[in-house]
């Protein structure tokens, strides 16, 4: 196991690192590319699903602050620059929008809940890399406004400023994640409590003790959604 781990680090600072560095971001148009083809070339038409620019962030974030590769804080500074310019309407009040365009219009402003834990996330990084006040600005301004306009009376978030259902258990445990960073990285104790609602979730709804299984899909009184996508 420990080989296979030590394999796989080197794997992703020789190889994967460089070539995402080299030909993940887009350095005419901004932001990061969509994907990159089996050939190694950048996705140039695909649309941008914003979820991807901020797991890119983060990435690169983080391995700038390890040391993993050369001109990574360069492209996280960017990529986060580009988000924010992008992607977080007036300022991230209400979060960051669903999907854009290559050339940086937005195709899709739904406020996703998913896509909201992980510009968190992105957050996290960048003020652990960076002391990069801009993001413990927009990583606050998020949860007030998950708080604020999402929130269950049942328990923890609704998908989307669209109503759209079944309420799903993934985007809670990518939530608790992003909490949880955003607790290790500033030391807040307002981001463990939010963590700390998402474990009680956890507890209470989503992991079926009896039948030792992680339910994943909910009615909005979170009971398990009917038929198969709730067995």
């Amino acid at each position: 196991m420990v080989a296979a781990l030590v394999r796989l680090l080197d794997w992703y600072r020789s190889e994967a690192l460089p070539l995402w560095a080299e030909r993940g971001y887009d350095r005419s148009r901004g932001g990061f590319h969509e994907a990159l083809g089996f050939d190694g070339a950048p996705a140039e038409h695909a649309e941008r699903r914003v979820r991807v620019q901020a797991r890119q962030i983060y990435v690169f974030a983080s391995a700038d602050r390890l040391g993993w590769a050369a001109g990574a804080g360069d492209l996280a500074r960017a990529g986060f620059d580009y988000f924010l310019e992008k992607a977080c309407p007036e300022g991230g009040a209400r979060g960051c929008v669903h999907r854009m365009s290559p050339d940086g219009q937005i195709t899709d402003d739904r406020r996703d809940l998913y896509d909201q834990a992980f510009l968190m996330l992105a957050c996290s990084a960048m003020w652990r890399a960076f002391k990069a006040q801009r993001a413990i600005e927009l990583a606050e301004k998020t949860a007030a406004f998950l708080e604020r306009d999402f929130a269950s009376p049942v328990g923890g978030f609704l998908e989307d400023d669209r109503g759209t259902t079944p309420r799903r258990q993934n985007p809670h445990m990518h939530l608790f994640e992003a909490f949880m960073a955003m607790h290790e990285a500033t030391g807040e104790a307002a981001w463990r409590a939010r963590a700390d609602r998402m474990a009680a979730l956890f507890e209470r709804f989503f992991f079926d003790r009896e039948r030792g299984v992680l339910r994943e899909f909910f009615a909005d009184d979170l009971s398990p959604a009917k038929g198969r996508e709730g067995g």
